[in-house]
């Protein structure tokens, strides 16, 4: 039993002692350069600070550029699916265990409001290709 009390409260510390760890790296650097990025992923930390930084990401990346340059509704929506099925919080949550879920949002959201304006300008309506 004293074994087991104090595996249980190593493993608290170590999830404490990240948890600071990822607090401090935010603070330090809260900015989304890249290589920071990579910097923070690689020591097990999001890689993403803020949501907003996640979001600039997301709208520098393909998925979200074939959604606003789609030419017509068809292929919005097809673009707007695979993007939704790559971006979703869900499955990058496997990517980025690390990251609060406010952050796996933004670029959902970001793609999302591209859909948006994108179909309005197109004229697509609900149901039509």
């Amino acid at each position: 039993e004293d074994l087991r009390s104090a595996g249980v409260r190593v493993v608290g510390a170590l999830g404490t002692a990240a948890n600071q760890l990822q607090e401090v790296v935010d603070r330090l650097l809260p900015t989304d350069h890249p290589v920071l990025q990579w910097g923070r992923w690689a020591v097990g930390l999001c890689p993403f600070p803020t949501a907003e930084a996640y979001a600039r990401r997301c709208r520098d990346g393909a998925h979200f550029e074939a959604v606003q340059k789609a030419v017509e509704c068809s292929a919005l929506k097809r673009a707007y699916h695979k993007a939704s099925l790559e971006v979703h919080p869900d499955r990058t949550q496997s990517q980025y265990p690390r990251c609060p879920a406010q952050v796996l949002q933004a670029c959902s959201v970001e793609i999302n409001l591209a859909y948006e304006a994108r179909a309005a300008e197109l004229g697509c309506t609900k149901g039509a290709s």
